[in-house]
């Protein structure tokens, strides 16, 4: 029988450190660089045992006072740790993957007069951050920016969306600037470049002397041939395994500027 004035403890109460879990979330969809880490506002070591949501075992330690799990995918993870003075306590992280993201955009046309303002309308999904090339040396990062272009010739313009500086997609798209009244200069910078097909080969000529790279594209961006330019301004190409399509020649010049026309190859 026990008295108010009993000096025998009743119980024994274990009030056990306080932990603490930090994570990194996985930064782009199915990336494996998540990461958790787990410490003991103590200086008691404890044991832990890192298991995924199978219950597979994937790390073990013994007598540490903080422990780090890197490069993880998402999923459940369980921390299961033990020590002298709580026992056993088994945590739960989820890591979850963040929603995909997409590059795309879109302009009323393809083909605009010089003197038009082309203006682009973003539909990219998931997306924070937006980085525009206009192909004739101008960007802009606004999510649906307007561009007038000062000559006339074909662009590839390029837009990359991001959700992070490790997260992003992009996509290019050929848009025409014409002019009803061509004059004599303009008609001498085409004859500058001259692109012609027959049948299984691709030939470019050009007087420029400013260009250091040659690129084929597809329409959707894909590079399916280059080359660097030393001092040879006519090339030859054999386009006897392209699919009949339209091809962009994309050729850069030295100081940064790029020079696009669309050739139809068809074997």
């Amino acid at each position: 029988q026990l008295f108010d004035t009993t000096t025998l403890a009743r119980f024994i109460l274990h009030i056990g450190a306080p932990k603490i879990i930090e994570t990194t979330e996985i930064s782009c969809i199915n990336n494996q660089d998540g990461e958790i880490i787990f410490t003991k506002n103590s200086a008691s070591p404890f044991d832990i045992t890192w298991k995924d949501g199978t219950l597979t075992t994937i790390s073990s330690k013994t007598n540490v006072l903080s422990d780090t799990l890197i490069n993880l995918n998402n999923g459940t993870y369980y921390i299961e740790t033990t020590d002298n003075l709580c026992g056993n306590i088994i945590d739960t992280v989820i890591l979850v993957n963040p929603l995909p993201i997409t590059a795309a955009f879109s302009t009323v046309k393809d083909t605009f007069d010089i003197t038009e303002a082309v203006v682009f309308t973003n539909a990219s999904l998931n997306a924070v951050d937006y980085s525009w090339d206009f192909g004739d040396g101008n960007a802009s990062s606004q999510a649906n920016p307007s561009h007038t272009y000062a000559q006339i010739g074909d662009y590839l313009v390029s837009l990359i969306s991001s959700q992070n500086s490790n997260c992003n997609a992009s996509n290019q798209q050929l848009i025409t600037i014409t002019d009803n009244v061509t004059s004599v200069d303009e008609y001498n910078i085409m004859e500058d470049l001259k692109i012609w097909t027959q049948p299984n080969l691709l030939y470019i000529q050009f007087k420029d002397a400013n260009y250091k790279e040659l690129e084929i594209r597809d329409l959707l961006g894909k590079i399916v041939f280059s080359k660097p330019i030393f001092n040879n301004n006519q090339h030859t190409i054999n386009t006897s395994k392209w699919s009949n399509s339209i091809y962009l020649v994309v050729l850069h010049k030295t100081n940064g500027e790029r020079e696009v026309r669309k050739v139809i190859v068809s074997n």
